[in-house]
């Protein structure tokens, strides 16, 4: 069962999946296999026909199922109204989910959410909650973010040399920003 899904995760990293493979991930899906709904959801998420109406669908399945990154993924199809109408309670509920099981994904948009009071009332001392773990979890973007906050005294004590570090590891991370000011 585990290479089937290594194999799958395989294919939808390197080139797609063919007709048969699809068919086999959907009849896995449909009995409930948590990791074949959410690798379906990824494949008609990102894939060469996206169905964002199927993607969500999928990730609906799996983060009921409690599954961190189909909580993550179902939250973004809400924040987007990526095949399912834009519902911003709906999106921080789900991102709330997934942050609470540690993904760093969700970590990371909840404290971008928080910083710029997008769907929630502006709020530092939260968005460092939230950047934090993901910051330490290696996600670029919520280094650099966390790293503001440090530079600018939002939601933590001012410290050039803690928003360094953090530029420093969000520009190794591939930060563009990030790398511009750390050369």
């Amino acid at each position: 069962m585990k290479r089937l899904f290594l194999l799958a995760v395989l294919l939808l990293t390197f080139g797609g999946l063919s007709a048969q493979s699809i068919e086999e991930l959907e009849a896995r899906a449909a009995k409930g296999d948590v990791e074949a709904q959410v690798a379906l959801a990824d494949y008609y998420f990102d894939g060469e026909n996206a169905d964002f109406a199927k993607a969500a669908e999928w990730y609906m399945k799996a983060a009921e199922q409690n599954n961190p990154k189909a909580q993550f993924g179902l939250g973004y199809c809400y924040f987007l109204g990526a095949g399912l109408k834009p519902n911003m309670d709906e999106a921080l509920v789900w991102f709330r989910r997934a942050a609470e099981q540690g993904n760093a994904l969700a970590n990371s948009y909840l404290g971008f959410l928080y910083m710029r009071g997008i769907g929630v009332q502006c709020d530092y001392d939260v968005a460092v909650r939230y950047l934090m773990p993901a910051a330490e979890a290696g996600d670029a973007e919520a280094q650099y973010s966390l790293a503001l906050c440090y530079f600018n005294g939002l939601g933590v004590e001012r410290s050039d040399e803690e928003a360094m570090r953090w530029v420093t590891l969000a520009a190794e991370g591939g930060h563009a920003e990030a790398k511009k000011i750390a050369e």
